[in-house]
């Protein structure tokens, strides 16, 4: 099985909100806390991105700003999600004038982090600055959809039922970048180029980790464009 990072894709129009909203208000959401008090839709506004020449779409899935741990989702993926998250998870609705949207706060966090196999950086302190490489108690994210792990819990991570509920139910906007692999380990999300090479099955035109063509030989590339060609599906879900 495979665990995955979710976030927008590039071109998926993102939103801004207040500075201090998102100080105050989201940063401590983005951590898996639970907001408790009396929810005052927040106001949010199209991101404007320096030398973007095309208007992105709205996507079913979005962030606001940088915070993709808090994705931002429309009617019809609150639909599809809502059964499957509760109840582990607020929809706080945002105030968008185009049409409803809803912050999703997981608070789905658990201990299924295999930390001696996993490379964590930390800080001076010791607090954990993030994580390199994850190594997962497969028994402890067998039946997950969506969660967080407490050891670092910024980034909201998906199994493969989610994706594919994700691709069966066509919606758009979702990028899903592995950061761990049952059946490929040691795993590394961003390799250097030498392990990459070595390695086609994960980070060649067959594999399954997207950003790395840059590093790709002449052959992997024109494989790519032959796969390309057929019409072979790739990690990322857009409009």
């Amino acid at each position: 099985m495979r665990i995955y990072d979710l976030s927008p894709i590039d071109d998926a129009l993102l939103f801004s909100a207040d500075v201090q909203h998102q100080l105050t208000v989201l940063r401590p959401l983005g951590r898996g806390q639970s907001y408790e008090g009396h929810w005052v839709p927040l106001p949010v506004w199209p991101l404007k991105k320096p030398r973007k020449r095309r208007t992105e779409p709205l996507c079913d899935l979005s962030s606001v700003a940088a915070m993709s741990s808090l994705p931002v989702l429309s009617a019809r993926a609150r639909q599809c999600f809502e059964p499957i998250l509760e109840p582990y998870a607020q929809w706080l609705p945002l105030a968008f004038d185009d049409e409803p949207r809803w912050l999703l706060n997981s608070l789905r966090v658990i201990e299924a982090l295999d930390e001696p196999r996993s490379q964590i950086t930390r800080f001076d302190d010791g607090r954990v600055s993030g994580i390199e490489t994850y190594a997962f108690v497969e028994s402890q994210v067998a039946d997950e959809w969506l969660f967080k792990v407490a050891t670092f819990p910024y980034l909201v991570l998906v199994t493969d039922r989610f994706r594919e509920l994700v691709m069966r139910s066509g919606l758009t906007g979702f990028h899903f970048q592995p950061v761990w692999d049952s059946e490929h380990r040691p795993f590394r999300p961003t390799p250097g180029k030498a392990e990459m090479l070595t390695r086609p099955e994960i980070y060649g035109p067959d594999g399954f980790v997207p950003n790395m063509r840059e590093y790709w030989p002449a052959e992997w590339k024109e494989q790519a464009r032959q796969m390309k060609r057929s019409g072979k599906a790739g990690a990322t879900i857009g409009p």
